[in-house]
């Protein structure tokens, strides 16, 4: 089963969503749009075309990118 954090703007409206498939974490804008994937054990951040974007976690930065926030 997979969890879902959701990710609010200041306003508290929803911008996207962090879900947990076991194996890696998959950003998703608040249309469900993927933007990319953080592999646990690789400990790499890609983009939504598989493009390596930074060592540790920053899918919250590229959902906030993403909303304009």
């Amino acid at each position: 089963m997979s969890k879902e954090t959701v990710i609010r703007d200041r306003s508290s409206n929803r911008v996207g969503c962090i879900v947990d498939n076991g194996q890696q974490f998959v950003a998703r804008d608040k249309f469900g749009r993927n933007l990319g994937n953080y592999d646990k054990q690789g400990n790499v951040t890609r983009d939504r075309n598989s493009n390596r974007l930074c060592q540790g976690d920053a899918l919250s930065s590229l959902i906030l990118k993403a909303a304009g926030s």
